[in-house]
């Protein structure tokens, strides 16, 4: 693969963190626009502190790459649902700003994080295709959706490739548990610090997880890949079950985790797998990760970093 000019908006993230280290480590010279900093340093790395919202510095940020990974949000799934004016403003507007900005200044491909667990909305189809309906009941998902459809249609004004990896439930080492996002990832760290674990529900609602390595792999395999803006999901193609979820990771911490159990809420669907059959044929690309190798790398890191995490 030659080595690109690759722009990464919201690169001080979970998966932005990741991304960026990956990009770097095969040469790519990566510019990050972000109001939180990446927590890494390499003379291919170019810090820009700033929104993806200010136009003139997505102007500034976006001259002269080649590729354009697009993570950055404002509002997390419960914050768009309380705001969701904001959220539209925000992240619809703010997004298409950049993609429009993106194909005037020559971006040859545009990389979309979307939610693989809030476009589809309710559905007993699982698991989910790509070309099942979309109807999603939150503002997040609805937000997502939008900003999808609006980087198919300026591609589309240019020359500009694009896709929307619709990801799962995403987890691992960095991911921060204070945003309400995260639930693998948080139980781990209920576990190691001997905290009860809280559930919405009565702990059958069956999601996708999938291992922050496995969801970089994908992301990665399209800066050698053809996109046609079809939207792509990543995840691992099985449901499992919150209280799954927490039988696992007793087994893997050995110790007899707790869980208290709170009422349902409205916008939390009862099932959400994902079928990964067009990432394996257009991305050549299937998760390497067992769930359970996953929690373990989960729950060492989370251990060696106790003291700076709390």
């Amino acid at each position: 693969m030659q080595p690109k000019r690759i722009l990464v908006t919201g690169g001080g993230g979970f998966i932005g963190k990741h991304l960026i280290e990956r990009l770097l480590s095969q040469g790519h010279t990566v510019s990050v626009l972000d109001i939180v900093a990446p927590e890494i340093e390499h003379q291919k790395l170019n810090y820009i502190s700033g929104s993806f919202l200010v136009s003139d510095v997505v102007a500034g940020a976006i001259k002269g790459m080649q590729v354009l990974y697009h993570l950055a949000a404002t509002k997390f799934p419960q914050k768009a649902n309380a705001e969701p004016i904001a959220d539209i403003s925000e992240n619809i507007v703010g997004s298409a700003q950049l993609f429009q900005l993106a194909v005037e200044s020559g971006v040859e491909k545009a990389i979309f994080c979307s939610s693989g667990g809030a476009v589809y909305g309710e559905t007993n189809a699982v698991p989910i295709r790509e070309d099942q309906p979309t109807n999603p009941i939150a503002a997040y998902g609805m937000s997502k959706l939008s900003v999808e459809n609006y980087l198919r249609f300026f591609g589309r004004q240019g020359e500009m490739q694009t896709v929307s990896l619709r990801v799962a439930n995403p987890y691992g080492p960095k991911q921060n548990i204070n945003n309400a996002q995260g639930a693998l990832t948080t139980f781990c760290a209920k576990a190691v610090h001997e905290e009860k674990i809280e559930i919405w529900g009565d702990g059958s609602i069956e999601r996708d997880y999938i291992f922050i390595a496995d969801v970089i792999d994908a992301f990665v395999a399209c800066l050698d890949t053809d996109l046609d803006g079809r939207p792509i999901n990543i995840g691992s193609g099985v449901g499992l079950s919150l209280n799954e979820i927490i039988q696992q990771i007793r087994d893997a911490q050995g110790i007899n985790i707790t869980a208290q159990y709170f009422p349902g809420r409205v916008f939390d669907v009862p099932k959400n797998f994902l079928d990964i059959s067009r990432a394996k044929e257009i991305l050549n690309w299937s998760p390497k990760t067992d769930l359970s190798d996953g929690i373990r790398t989960t729950l060492d890191y989370i251990k060696e970093n106790a003291n700076k995490d709390r």
